[in-house]
């Protein structure tokens, strides 16, 4: 089942769009000599576009079903769309981009896959503005949720200046 899963991207999604579908946890049994009477797993699923994330959904149950029924089990999905894509509110991210340089570097970011919960904000009306804070950035260094990532102290003090900055700026523009 989970290797059918694996080519939901490849065979479903245009090449041209993003979408990551991985399965992060394996869960069956407890002993080592007993086969386990259910089994279960978790994932993610990345997306840029709702339209994406609907078709990944609707093959993943689909998968899920077929592949049990030919297994002849019984499999149960259950699908939670945690995240949406965030995406920050044009305007306000380039005002904050032009104070930027007044007290640190600006380097041009790429859209990420990362799992963030700020998006929640969006729900609610508010328009966002993101930005990736660099704290390690040496080449070839461990990523933030790498057990081997190390935080420099110099990024401190550019990062409280980022956010008294930015603040000061989004509600400067928001009156």
């Amino acid at each position: 089942m989970i290797l059918a899963l694996q080519t939901i991207v490849s065979r479903n999604i245009s090449p041209f769009h993003a979408v990551v579908l991985s399965i992060t946890e394996v869960h069956g049994g407890h002993v080592w000599n007993v086969v386990p009477a259910e089994a279960g797993f978790q994932g993610t699923v990345r997306f840029f576009d709702q339209d994406d994330e609907r078709l990944v959904h609707r093959r993943f149950v689909a998968e899920v079903e077929h592949t049990a029924e030919a297994y002849g089990i019984a499999a149960d999905v259950d699908w939670d769309c945690i995240q949406v894509p965030l995406v920050g509110d044009e305007e306000l991210s380039e005002a904050v981009a032009a104070d930027v340089p007044s007290y640190g570097a600006l380097k041009p970011i790429h859209p990420s896959m990362a799992g963030e919960d700020f998006v929640e904000f969006s729900g609610c009306g508010a328009r966002l503005v993101f930005a990736f804070i660099g704290s390690n950035g040496e080449p070839g260094c461990a990523d933030w949720h790498s057990p081997h990532f190390v935080g420099v102290d110099g990024a401190i003090g550019p990062a409280v200046d980022f956010y008294v900055n930015a603040s000061l700026r989004v509600l400067a523009e928001l009156r």
